[in-house]
């Protein structure tokens, strides 16, 4: 059968700065037609990784261990999760 699926990216961050555990930060909703495979690409900006420091008042880049969710839900048995290093 064909259908729309969207793809939704969300990142989860090092746990030295208190952010919730999972942002969306991308989605891209596909056409598929029955038994079609398709590719999708999703871009993750360093910018998309910064938080806003109200000590300092301006936006900050953390360095540690990232991960990168993709898959059709937020549900985390749902998603496939790729390890992100960002180093300062």
């Amino acid at each position: 059968m064909d259908g729309d699926e969207i793809v939704q990216m969300y990142v989860s961050y090092p746990q030295t700065v208190f952010r919730a555990p999972k942002d969306l930060k991308g989605f891209r909703r596909v056409s598929i037609k029955a038994g079609e495979k398709v590719t999708v690409s999703l871009i993750l900006n360093a910018t998309d990784l910064r938080y806003y420091d109200d000590k300092a008042k301006q936006w900050a880049d953390e360095a540690g261990e990232y991960q990168i969710h993709v898959g059709a839900s937020s549900r985390t048995d749902d998603l496939l999760i790729h390890p992100l290093t960002v180093q300062s």
